[in-house]
């Protein structure tokens, strides 16, 4: 029985802590992503930036672009409609990134661009100076 409450609390503390992720990560001040996930044809993913942070990573993979993208031009890409990104790499096979993401909570988009599944390796570090 003790088992089963323990068990049940951390399930419920991962929980709150993926639903609150973007909160945690703006009152810290501090993200760190470091991953490799295979991507399905044209599968992209999203990660949302604290405002006011230092961006840094690399990313690399075979033919992949990446956007960073206000929450505007954010809906309009997954929309399939034709958006205008704040910094974007288009078709690389690995990309090195520098950026401040300023006043505004700023989206960083990685898109798989082939005609099959690839591994894509994204590498992140975001905080306030």
């Amino acid at each position: 029985m003790r088992k089963v409450m323990v068990a049940g609390i951390v399930v419920l503390a991962l929980v709150l802590i993926g639903i609150a992720g973007p909160l945690i990560m703006d009152a810290l001040g501090y993200q760190y992503i470091n991953e490799n996930r295979l991507y399905l044809k044209g599968q992209y993913e999203i990660q949302s930036l604290s405002k006011n942070t230092h961006v840094v990573g690399h990313a690399e993979g075979k033919n992949f672009s990446l956007y960073v993208l206000d929450k505007e031009n954010l809906e309009r890409f997954k929309s399939g409609l034709d958006f205008e990104a704040v910094y974007s790499w288009r078709h690389v096979a690995n990309v090195s990134f520098d950026f401040r993401t300023y006043d505004e909570r700023l989206y960083l988009v990685i898109k798989n661009e082939l005609n099959e599944r690839q591994w894509i390796k994204l590498k992140l570090k975001a905080r306030r100076d």
